[in-house]
């Protein structure tokens, strides 16, 4: 009978498991990037073969990876080909002088959409002079600017 060994055993540490009956452990056996056995040092030490990485993790915290595998492809090819582009580093004067050359060279009326500010600007946007300065800029077309949250 062939054993089966963990790829990775995490010690000594503080393990969150996303498992309500055992929230908490100090080791943990992952073996193909999940858990094949938790709890203490005896639960995971029939797993090690030659082949394991141990990692002690000195009592620090761990835990699973939060994943995230959705993506927005149609949002952004949307805003490469019709959007102002801001840098997250760029400032309310900077984005003003971009959206007034967009503004310049649009047809009269039109919308001009941006996006992806930093949203560390969003105090200083919501001020009385910034309002004065990006309304001066926009020379009366209707914008919409947008962070980099997409919430705002």
């Amino acid at each position: 009978m062939t054993r089966t060994f963990a790829d990775t055993v995490f010690r000594n540490g503080r393990i969150y498991t996303s498992n309500r009956g055992q929230p908490w452990v100090a080791c943990a056996a992952v073996k193909a990037g999940r858990f094949i056995a938790v709890g203490e040092e005896r639960d995971v030490a029939s797993l090690i073969g030659e082949g394991t990485a141990t990692v002690d993790l000195g009592g620090r915290m761990a835990m699973p990876g939060i994943v995230d595998i959705h993506n927005h492809i149609m949002m952004g090819g949307q805003a490469d080909l019709y959007e102002l582009r801001f840098s997250n580093a760029d400032s309310v004067p900077r984005i003003a002088e971009t959206l007034h050359k967009a503004a310049s060279a649009a047809a009269p009326g039109a919308w001009i959409v941006g996006g992806q500010f930093g949203n560390n600007l969003l105090n200083e946007m919501n001020t009385a002079e910034s309002c004065a300065l990006l309304d001066a800029a926009c020379l009366g077309h209707p914008v919409v600017l947008r962070d980099d949250t997409y919430h705002n």
